[in-house]
């Protein structure tokens, strides 16, 4: 999940502000605060090579100070030394090479000072080391490497057990059924996510007609459908998706057989155009129980050992206040009970006893957060709404 809602060359001294701000809303990301850059690229590589190394992106803030968290702000000559490195010194010593190499912006901030972030993707492929020298004449240094990862917030420097059970994770994941990145021409949800976008707007258009508060400009509800629209990215949406403009006349167009406008506004209010119900698959019941599961692990203080009926009650209610359509009469207890079996499958929960009808305690543990994280960005439809 990403730390910014905007594009990372468009985040500015507002956003960052909005850290110092709610630090709370951050804790779980994946950050490393640093005061200011003392020019040692070797600490720089240790730093990078941490998050490569991972399974959630990372992100480095130079010009931050950490406890508290406050904004500082580093000097220009920081922001050329940091470019230089980055561009042209960082992989000499990390192999395999780092390709391609992590984004960075110098956010301006109004004392004249930059506050400077470096974005990192894990990598799935490879265990990224840093060697003791990058001088070829002396081969015992040239193949002796350093290995870091991220633990318990800092970076922690891997045993030879450590390296290999993360050789292992990774290439076992590398094996797995392939979880799209994005959806398809030929993928099975085009036809519930099309749905749902249709029956926000149906949903929004109405509240705002009947309550006078709507105009032709772009709404905080309007957008939210475009964001929906923008994650989807099939081919037949990139006609208007790419540049994030898309108006209210495409939308409707698109999606309601080309009325303008005006003439969707009377069909929507005289109930001639009404939601449709969604018939979700277990993928995606799977993928919104991984939601429900996100949530309470989060206001539950992240602690583990949770008795699947609280899970089976959340996700009840979940359902039953679901706004993206009606589809209770979809779902019975089976369809969970199946949705558990496929996140055990794909080794993002373990389970401990029977689903149901059973007198012992049965409870679930998340046994991968990251994956569960992966799991709901490619299937859920709550985390696209």
């Amino acid at each position: 999940m990403e730390l910014f809602s905007k594009n990372f060359s468009e985040i500015s001294e507002e956003d960052i502000n909005n850290i110092v701000s709610n630090p709370n809303n951050f804790e779980d990301f994946q950050i490393e605060y640093k005061l200011d850059y003392d020019s040692d690229a070797d600490e720089l590589r240790r730093d990078i090579t941490q998050f490569t190394n991972g399974f959630k992106i990372g992100y480095i803030i130079y010009g931050m100070a950490d406890n508290p968290i406050k904004i500082v702000g580093i000097e220009r000559n920081r922001v050329d030394a940091l470019k230089v490195v980055l561009n042209n010194v960082l992989n000499m010593k990390i192999s395999p090479l780092l390709t391609p190499l992590p984004e960075y912006n110098p956010v301006p901030l109004s004392n004249g000072k930059f506050i400077f972030i470096i974005k990192i993707e894990p990598k799935s492929y490879g265990v990224f080391g840093i060697r003791k020298t990058n001088n070829m004449s002396s081969p015992r240094d040239y193949k002796t490497f350093e290995f870091y990862k991220r633990l318990d917030g800092s970076k922690h420097q891997m045993d030879t057990d450590e390296l290999a059970e993360l050789i292992e994770t990774k290439a076992r994941l590398r094996n797995l059924p392939d979880i799209p990145t994005e959806v398809g021409l030929r993928d099975e949800r085009i036809e519930l996510l099309v749905i749902a976008i249709k029956n926000l707007t149906i949903k929004y258009y109405r509240e705002g007609v009947l309550n006078n508060r709507f105009d032709n400009t772009i709404s905080e509800k309007i957008f939210e459908i475009i964001m929906i629209v923008d994650k989807l990215k099939p081919h037949y949406m990139n006609r208007f998706a790419p540049d994030n403009s898309i108006s209210h006349s495409k939308i409707i167009g698109t999606y309601f057989n080309h009325i303008t406008v005006e003439r969707f506004k009377e069909r929507v209010v005289n109930d001639d155009i009404l939601p449709e119900n969604i018939k979700r698959t277990i993928f995606m019941h799977a993928g919104d129980i991984s939601y429900a599961i996100y949530e309470f692990y989060k206001n539950k203080l992240k602690r583990n050992n949770i008795l699947l009926d609280e899970l089976r009650r959340d996700y009840q209610n979940l359902i039953q206040t679901n706004e993206l359509s009606s589809f209770r009469e979809n779902y019975k207890e089976s369809t969970f009970n199946e949705a558990l079996t496929i996140l055990e499958a794909y080794g993002i929960i373990r389970t401990t006893g029977e689903y149901a009808g059973s007198d012992c305690v049965h409870t679930y543990d998340i046994k991968d957060l990251n994956r569960l994280q992966k799991f709901i960005e490619k299937y859920s439809l709550e985390y696209l709404h």
